[in-house]
């Protein structure tokens, strides 16, 4: 049985911080078709009153770059995260003198809605505090913005993550945007047949991304939608009150918690402005895989989406302390 569960509270330690919705939808509701090949990836433009339009404060990591002062001790500089690059407006009193070019820093922007002077940032600065890195921690754009007793598949996710492309750690920001659902996907129950414990949800959804990640017959954008389908298999479990077995739902067919749908719809919308193909493919992903879909026949190579599935049950039964998955990440961005 899983000890890790006993970790007392504590912050993520690669970074030296602290780093809602009801009813259920069928999934059967999106009538999407599954893609047997997943599309080219487009150009992603980092848009963030667009792409975070249902929200008003964004939380991300990055560093400082192009720092240049400006008449009446105002200054420009860009943060450059993993998701793209931002153009930041500060001043003395919101960027500390201490905080110059190439440091990293964690920085809390209030999005400003209706500005159209070029001249003005679309953000406001509201918070900025230096990130210390030790060589080979990630430097993922998303950082977690409340408590978690997670420290080291929290450290495993950020790797994780840190590998995708832009569009797909865009994506997954935008879900966890919102800090009700950070804080059931850190702290609730998988279930009552595995990872039982507070914190389960998160363990388990982070080795099933893992587990679909290292498919390597796949090119590197069909595994990273695959491990963030992973991540989001369950997590409409943070806004389902009641604990069940997970094992009784491959009777017939395995398909996401059905309070899934409704958590991500409103993301799912916004995000296919910026990567249509991206969003097709994770809704594919997402349909019910019957029984008969879970194993391909024996010298047939297994379609992406019986990777996922597979994954996800896989993940169940990883109800023990897993490898550090550093050992198995090659690519670098």
């Amino acid at each position: 049985m899983n000890t890790s569960h006993n970790t007392p509270l504590a912050g993520d330690t690669a970074a030296t911080l602290q780093l809602g919705l009801g009813g259920a939808t069928s999934l059967r509701a999106w009538e999407a078709t599954p893609s047997t090949q997943v599309p080219a990836a487009g150009t992603f433009k980092l848009e963030l009153l667009h792409l975070y339009r249902w929200t008003s404060l964004v939380t991300v990591m990055g560093k400082l770059e192009k720092l240049k002062l400006n008449w009446g001790g105002q200054q420009r500089c860009t943060l450059h995260t993993s998701i793209g690059d931002l153009p930041l407006q500060a001043n003395r009193e919101t960027l500390p003198p201490e905080i110059g070019n190439d440091s990293w820093v964690q920085v809390t922007l209030r999005l400003r809605r209706g500005v159209t002077d070029p001249e003005q940032s679309n953000t406001n600065l509201l918070r900025v505090v230096a990130v210390k890195l030790s060589k080979g921690d990630p430097t993922t754009a998303w950082v977690p913005t409340v408590p978690t007793h997670r420290p080291e598949h929290m450290r495993r996710l950020r790797l994780l993550l840190s590998q995708l492309e832009p569009g797909v750690q865009a994506f997954f920001l935008s879900v966890m945007v919102q800090e009700s659902v950070q804080k059931g996907f850190f702290s609730r129950v998988a279930a009552m047949d595995h990872h039982c414990y507070p914190g389960g949800l998160f363990d388990c959804s982070v080795q099933a991304a893992e587990l679909a990640y290292r498919h390597r017959q796949f090119s590197l954008r069909e595994r990273g939608i695959a491990a963030l389908v992973c991540l989001l298999f369950d997590l409409g479990k943070v806004k389902d009150e009641l604990y069940r077995s997970d094992r009784q739902r491959c009777d017939t067919a395995l398909e996401p918690d059905p309070y899934t749908v409704r958590l991500l719809t409103r993301e799912l919308n916004t995000m296919a402005h910026f990567d249509a193909a991206l969003v097709e493919t994770v809704r594919s992903l997402l349909m019910p895989c019957e029984w008969t879909e879970w194993v391909a026949p024996p010298g047939i190579t297994p379609t992406l989406k019986q990777c996922v599935h597979q994954a996800v049950r896989d993940a169940w039964s990883f109800d023990l302390p897993a490898k550090d998955f550093s050992t198995d990440l090659g690519e670098k961005k």
